[in-house]
């Protein structure tokens, strides 16, 4: 798939517009030179052994939840992994995407997938933005023994 149509379909899907504004989301790292995609990793950290992983396999777009690159670099090194992962990708002509709180909020996505084994009577989100693009949910459980344990736990649900 060529390259830009494949990381605005990703832009759509997850919605980065939704990303909180302190986030890092999106295309990450870009090869300098057009590519086409031809095998695409998923991973929920891209650690070292995670690329080496992806190297191997013929990966040339990783697709990361949290993103690797969090903070300005100042110099890429080898001297911390972080930096030896972005200095690999670049060598390898391995782009990185990471839709991190995009994909939280997004209407399906991780927030709605981490309810789905709950039996719950309604949700809300916890900021008060639209339902259905909201970092955080809130949802009132039916299972009477589960809000209990969870009140216990000090992790309670929505009593309303």
């Amino acid at each position: 798939m060529e390259f830009s149509k494949f990381v605005k379909r990703l832009d759509h899907i997850f919605k980065i517009s939704l990303a909180e504004s302190w986030d890092n989301v999106g295309l990450l790292i870009q090869p300098s030179s057009p590519i086409t995609i031809k095998r695409i990793f998923l991973t929920n950290d891209l650690t070292e052994p995670v690329l080496n992983e992806a190297i191997s396999n013929g990966a040339n777009f990783i697709i990361s939840y949290h993103p690797p690159v969090f903070r300005p670099f100042k110099r890429l090194t080898q001297n911390s992994a972080k930096e030896r992962i972005i200095v690999k990708c670049i060598e390898n002509k391995i782009a990185v995407y990471s839709p991190h709180t995009a994909l939280d909020a997004v209407a399906g996505g991780l927030n709605d997938w981490l309810l789905s084994p709950f039996d719950w009577k309604h949700k809300r989100p916890l900021n008060g933005t639209k339902l259905t693009e909201t970092l955080s949910t809130v949802a009132a459980l039916k299972n009477r023994a589960l809000r209990e344990y969870c009140i216990e736990n000090n992790v309670a649900p929505l009593n309303s």
